[in-house]
């Protein structure tokens, strides 16, 4: 029971994945990309998240707590950091979803 609440991998995945956002699609560059440019460089953090997901999977597995911890993780990190919450609310959706395969 002591390891359905051990969550380090999972924030240690939120952040890594904030961080990755960050350098994918840095904030200034948000209101001012176009709409294909923003697809393009969200779609190539999906790519480094799904190969990072092959490379290093969670030890344990993930379970409602732990899907629940790294979602709400991940949105917070990027709303910290400036982004919009619709676009951080469909990030931690697509690593979740990325998860589950």
């Amino acid at each position: 029971m002591r390891g359905w609440f051990d969550t380090r991998g999972v924030d240690a995945l939120a952040a890594w994945a904030a961080a990755e956002m960050a350098r994918s699609l840095p904030l200034g560059l948000v209101s001012s990309a176009s709409a294909e440019d923003l697809a393009d460089r969200l779609g190539r953090w999906e790519t480094r998240l799904a190969r990072h997901l092959e490379e290093q999977p969670l030890p344990g597995g993930l379970n409602a707590f732990k899907k629940a911890r790294l979602g709400a993780q991940l949105q917070l990190a990027l709303t910290r950091a400036g982004y919009a919450r619709p676009l951080a609310r469909r990030c931690a959706l697509t690593l979740l979803h990325r998860m589950a395969r």
